[in-house]
């Protein structure tokens, strides 16, 4: 169902994917990850960070939100010029749910720094130093 999902996603828009799992980083929040699509859609110059989900309720959560964003701000840290970031849901019905997310750069540092300090043992036997200079972050 959710490859019959994507299809039908394919079909009704027009794709250009420009990067596909391409691994990105911050330097100056310490972070990375592996967005699933950098694209154009529709004809637009604009290019969009892409997350592809599964979920059985087919909605866009909030936390979605959280997760492009990072991705959207580090590719414009390392000079890539995005316009923003949307979440394609895939259900197993063969439906989708596609939309922009807003960006909320912000709040996904504070959720970072929340985990540093969560994990500050592992943190610190893997010698990683949060960015930013932020006391609190590494206390």
């Amino acid at each position: 169902g959710y490859y019959k999902s994507f299809l039908s996603w394919l079909k009704d828009n027009k794709v250009e994917i420009i990067e596909q799992e391409k691994t990105v980083f911050s330097e100056a929040h310490q972070y990375a990850g592996t967005l699933d699509m950098l694209a154009r859609l529709n004809g637009n110059t604009d290019q969009l960070v892409i997350d592809v989900k599964t979920n059985k309720a087919g909605e866009i959560y909030p936390e979605y939100e959280l997760q492009v964003s990072a991705y959207v701000s580090a590719l414009r840290e390392s000079g890539i010029e995005v316009a923003g970031g949307a979440v394609l849901v895939l259900s197993q019905d063969g439906k989708y749910t596609f939309g922009k997310v807003g960006e909320a750069t912000s709040v996904f540092l504070q959720a970072q720094k929340l985990w540093v300090w969560k994990n500050k043992e592992t943190c610190t036997k893997l010698g990683y130093k949060p960015g930013g200079g932020d006391k609190d972050a590494e206390a």
